[in-house]
């Protein structure tokens, strides 16, 4: 077995675990059903549903690559969701009213 030792930022995978894990919590901690949705390789990591809609978030703490958000964004629109919700490390921002974009630090 292999052992890993360092900054976190250097295994960006046990990072992005345990951001993920500590989303789930909270979201667990809210009451709410939480699920996730996988097709093929493919994967929304949690599904809350709020007022009568389903609400997909993502948690992404690598560099976004350009078809990252390309599932959220189908099943955003597909379920009529209002939004969902992008978790990341380092960005902020609500500019497209379809896709919230929240750092980790702010849950």
């Amino acid at each position: 077995m292999a052992h890993k030792f360092g900054p976190l930022e250097q295994f960006p995978e046990i990072l992005g675990r345990i951001v993920e894990n500590d989303v789930f919590l909270r979201l667990h901690a809210l009451n709410t059903d939480v699920q996730f949705f996988r097709k093929n390789r493919q994967e929304i990591d949690f599904i809350i549903e709020h007022a009568g809609k389903r609400i997909p978030i993502e948690c992404k703490t690598g560099r976004l690559r350009s078809n990252a958000l390309r599932l959220i964004r189908s099943m955003t629109e597909k379920w009529q969701s209002p939004f969902g919700i992008l978790v990341t490390l380092n960005h902020f921002d609500f500019r497209d009213p379809g896709l919230l974009k929240i750092p980790a630090y702010l849950l």
